[in-house]
């Protein structure tokens, strides 16, 4: 059990969930429970599902921060590079902006200077050059995150893990970040692995859309985006006529886990 290298796994598929099962305390029964999924590379999966159900032990898994206890996480590439972003930006306060992003290149063995180019670069992509001699307490939240973001991408993943990450920011400032993101990764071609209980931002960003039940968490459906691939334009694919009738599917899985079983929208009651 756990997470393996697969010879077998399709060159379409970076990731393989074979039966996932988690469990922290038996006494509280199973977090994740008979998942089976591929992430196909260069895709931007997103998860959604009811608060607390276990999105982000999903996640965890594939980073290897945690261990499954039923079935495998079976990885293509056995020298995969991962990024992990996360809702809080989580900079250190005493380092400048440009200091976190090297940050998560000093554990690599490349010298002051390249991680200083790698840096700049990563900066450059999110719009934060100009204030890379300043400190965490001198941004913004969506300046922060977009530090945060930046870290990550120094690195240069061929894997980014994104945990809620605009979950804390006002409307306007995840719009313009979502945009950002989306542009980024796909210039890229990264991985994506999306958390969010934002259903909006799932269809806005994800070339296909997995819907989690409450917990122990199972795959509900998963969904292909018939709008995706809009190269980072939100209004594009908020226009496109497919969006609504989608939305409402995914709201309609969701709606018993949220709101109790026979639930049903105002207005549709008999």
């Amino acid at each position: 059990m756990g997470i393996s290298v697969a010879s077998e796994v399709s060159p379409a598929a970076q990731i393989r969930f074979r039966g996932v099962g988690k469990s922290y305390d038996r006494a509280a029964g199973p977090v994740l429970e008979n998942v089976d999924l591929d992430v196909l590379t260069g895709e931007l999966l997103a998860v959604v599902g009811p608060s607390g159900c276990g999105k982000s032990t999903l996640l965890n898994v594939v980073a290897g921060l945690t261990q499954v206890s039923e079935g495998a996480v079976e990885l293509a590439d056995p020298d995969l590079r991962c990024a992990y972003v996360f809702q809080s930006p989580r900079l250190l306060p005493w380092r400048s902006v440009t200091g976190n992003v090297e940050f998560a290149l000093e554990q690599t063995g490349l010298d002051r200077t390249e991680r200083r180019r790698r840096a700049r670069e990563a900066l450059d992509l999110v719009n934060l050059t100009e204030h890379g001699g300043r400190y965490p307490h001198q941004l913004s939240g969506g300046m922060q995150q977009r530090a945060a973001l930046a870290r990550g991408l120094t690195l240069e993943p061929k894997l980014l893990l994104l945990d809620e990450p605009f979950a804390a920011l006002d409307a306007l400032t995840r719009g313009y970040l979502q945009e950002e993101l989306l542009a980024i990764v796909r210039r890229a071609g990264t991985t994506t692995i999306l958390v969010t209980h934002d259903i909006d931002e799932a269809l806005l960003l994800a070339d296909r859309v997995v819907v989690m039940s409450s917990r122990p968490a199972r795959i509900r459906q998963l969904f292909k985006v018939p709008f995706a691939r809009h190269e980072g334009d939100l209004d594009e694919a908020l226009s496109h006529p497919e969006f609504v009738p989608l939305r409402h599917a995914v709201r309609a899985l969701l709606r018993p886990d949220v709101m109790g079983p026979g639930s049903e929208p105002v207005g549709h009651r008999s």
